[in-house]
């Protein structure tokens, strides 16, 4: 009986802990006040700077990622047709970034899903 109302009270306090909780939201660039950020180096000039690929591409690299409330980047995508090498590739730059200046929405940091095309 003691573990049955023990487990009551884990779930009745946990779904009232995600009801308070922060909003996680995801933000496309278009939704914000202010765009998530690296500090220091232009992205673009980051990343064609560190990308190592021996091939050439036919178009824009497509890229996308999250920037966290807190400036983590991750979940890192590449779209169009490039080959498993240069996905790779891009993904271990996205990967290798530090932490940004997040995006702002009211004055509060959010979740936003970085879009960018790279012109190698």
């Amino acid at each position: 009986m003691k573990k049955l109302f023990l487990l009551i009270f884990l779930i009745t306090a946990s779904l009232g802990h995600a009801q308070k909780g922060e909003d996680n939201t995801t933000y496309n660039l278009k939704q914000v006040d202010e765009a998530p950020a690296p500090e220091g180096t232009a992205f673009a000039d980051y990343f064609k700077k560190n990308f190592k690929s021996t091939e050439k591409l036919a178009a824009p690299l497509q890229i996308s990622f999250l920037v966290e409330k807190g400036g983590v980047v991750h979940d890192a995508k590449v779209f169009g047709e490039v080959s498993p090498a240069v996905s790779k590739e891009a993904i271990r730059v996205i990967k290798s970034l530090k932490k940004w200046k997040p995006g702002k929405k009211g004055g509060k940091a959010v979740r936003v899903r970085y879009t960018a095309t790279i012109n190698l």
